[in-house]
């Protein structure tokens, strides 16, 4: 099914700037680097009682990201755009290194669905929003479809990886008991 919907995608989709903007939106280096911010930011006195929301985040953000990093060079999945280029589909273990081979999970889809599962979690909006938050990350993560980066298998992987660490890290929060932790830190 990867390959059918990949090579439909390609014949039917162009690669419109929309797609490149919903990639970016949710690139993993960048909810780093502002989760890393935003945390240093909550140390200031005024702001500490969102440092644990800070740091949960962070902390789902580096655990998925790492987790998709490992998985894209140990399983070495060809990308659907080196399969267009050069005609290979399939795997060469170890070889994701190249960033031909570095398709299998999406980080992005890791992402878009990491955040939104843990801030459901942590926030418990309402349901309405919760949904528009998820098709939200739905469309988010069907971007990299479109880009050719990635097959749908490699989507809904990277989804359950964020769904996952998001699940992981609240209930680290939880045995750990966070908000107590960074209050004793900050005495």
């Amino acid at each position: 099914m990867d390959l059918s919907l990949s090579l439909w995608i390609h014949e039917h989709i162009p690669p419109l700037s929309c797609f490149k903007f919903a990639s970016i939106l949710i690139a993993p280096a960048n909810w780093i680097i502002l989760w890393i911010i935003l945390s240093v930011i909550c140390f200031h006195k005024s702001l500490q009682k969102h440092l644990p929301f800070c740091l949960q985040f962070l902390a789902m953000m580096l655990l998925a990201f790492g987790l998709a990093g490992i998985l894209k060079i140990v399983v070495g999945k060809a990308r659907p755009d080196y399969f267009f280029e050069t005609g290979f589909y399939g795997y060469l273990p170890f070889h994701g290194f190249s960033h031909a081979f570095r398709s299998f999970p999406s980080s992005h889809s890791a992402t878009a669905f990491g955040l939104v599962t843990l801030f459901v979690i942590l926030k418990h909006p309402r349901w309405w929003i919760s949904l528009i938050l998820y098709l939200f990350a739905i469309s988010l993560a069907a971007s990299r479809l479109f880009l050719e980066c990635h097959y749908l298998s490699d989507v809904l992987a990277g989804a359950f990886l964020g769904i996952s660490c998001a699940l992981i890290i609240k209930k680290i929060g939880q045995v750990i008991h966070l908000p107590d932790q960074i209050k004793k830190l900050l005495k």
